[in-house]
């Protein structure tokens, strides 16, 4: 068993246990964790399956920093699962804004520089730009 597939096993263990304990917030972060996994193992349906449920317990959470990662998660699944730079930008836009409301400057900083990327990827120079230069 490969190192991806140890830390699978442990992620899915966390979850059991949190799943018992109703950590909601430990969900998001063990879902997120798997997404990115299988990601890294390059099983797209697996990883968005994770990251959905990620995206869910987060909102449950009320926790704008929980949620803007799991937005940021998403998008994420939306470049490397799918190349769908629209949609990867449709999360990025929710997750930037909210950690705009808890001004996080270092998420904000590197999500400006992605979803200036991505806005560029889509051959959309104004809103690049735009982003760009918020990550001054």
């Amino acid at each position: 068993m490969g190192k991806i597939d140890e830390a699978i096993n442990y992620q899915k263990t966390g979850i059991e246990i949190r799943e018992k304990i109703v950590d909601k917030p430990g969900l998001v972060i063990a879902n997120l964790n798997l997404g990115q996994l299988y990601l890294l193992k390059k099983e797209p349906t697996l990883a968005k399956q994770y990251l959905n449920a990620a995206v869910v317990y987060a909102e449950q959470t009320e926790n704008n920093k929980l949620i803007a990662s799991a937005y940021a998660g998403m998008s994420t699944y939306e470049i490397i699962g799918t190349k769908n730079y629209k949609n990867a930008l449709q999360w990025q836009t929710k997750a930037i804004s909210l950690y705009e409301k808890i001004d996080d400057k270092q998420s904000l900083s590197r999500l400006y520089v992605s979803a200036g990327n991505l806005a560029n990827n889509l051959s959309d120079t104004t809103t690049s730009i735009s982003y760009y230069n918020k990550a001054l």
